[in-house]
């Protein structure tokens, strides 16, 4: 977590220091609600959407589920297509802003070098038009300009123990709420604060059922980290973002460049769906 803006202000002003200290009793208090046996349901979500994380079951049908898991199952035509991350041993499919870097050993595209072109979201995913639906189920959580114009898509194998370790959503170059849709499965969410005044504190883990959704906004985007432990059956998972284009990138040319003036280097390593020229359609999303 990024202690810049703590250390922009004065440790010893009262105000910060008693606003400080309310925050981490606030939140202190929370965790240990959420994480007592005893407490329903019901109140432990009321409570993580109090931090910013808010959770709707039975976001898709299983109808529609089953034509998601069909359209990234293994040994498909779009599966070949994704990369392994070999750190966290999951498939891992790109949509939106193509920006490719080498790390931990994988091809893989992430944030915080020089994009390429941005892809096409695909047909399976436009048909059942997730991002509208979404957009309206994150209406008054404070970001009124929710692209959703990057997905990321990983196929989590329990035969090869796919997980991820605790993270945070790419802070300075995504804009405002990130939601995630859990397929296949359920899965353990955990959230955990750094604060060192929290040092010790158990970490807030929850039940993703399969077919939910889940926004991060707040508290939990900006403030908590989350990560997915070891599970023990195959899930499909999908994230979607916005992507800051005028904001930390600098310039918004940038998120525009054509496949011709890609550098022959940077050109190589941009994986599916970059889409080169012969395959650029009207509705690519600029």
């Amino acid at each position: 977590v990024s202690t810049k803006g703590f250390e922009e202000v004065d440790p010893n002003c009262n105000f910060w220091r008693t606003g400080r200290n309310r925050f981490l009793r606030i939140l202190r208090g929370h965790f240990s609600a959420i994480n007592l046996k005893t407490t329903p349901e019901e109140m432990k979500f009321a409570l993580l959407a109090e931090l910013g994380f808010v959770l709707i079951q039975d976001f898709v049908t299983a109808e529609a589920e089953a034509a998601l898991v069909d359209y990234w199952r293994p040994n498909g035509p779009v599966f070949r297509e994704g990369c392994n991350e070999q750190h966290t041993n999951r498939r891992f499919f790109h949509y939106g802003p193509i920006l490719p870097r080498q790390s931990f050993g994988t091809t893989r595209s992430t944030l915080n070098v020089l994009p390429a072109r941005l892809g096409s979201m695909p047909s399976a995913v436009e048909e059942l038009q997730l991002r509208q639906r979404i957009r309206k189920e994150a209406e008054g959580l404070g970001d009124s300009h929710l692209d959703l114009d990057q997905l990321y898509v990983n196929y989590y194998s329990a035969a090869a123990k796919g997980r991820i370790g605790f993270h945070h959503d790419h802070v300075g170059t995504m804009r405002g709420v990130v939601a995630g849709l859990s397929l296949k499965s359920h899965c353990d969410f955990e959230l955990r604060a750094l604060d060192a005044e929290l040092c010790g504190q158990p970490t807030v883990s929850l039940r993703l059922p399969a077919r939910s959704l889940y926004l991060m906004s707040g508290l939990s985007r900006y403030h908590l980290q989350h990560g997915i432990p070891l599970h023990s059956a195959d899930r499909l998972s999908m994230t979607f973002r916005s992507v800051d284009k005028a904001g930390s990138s600098g310039s918004r040319r940038q998120w525009a460049r054509e496949w011709s003036s890609l550098p022959p280097a940077e050109a190589a390593k941009c994986h599916w769906p970059l889409l080169p020229p012969e395959q650029q359609a009207d509705d690519c999303k600029h």
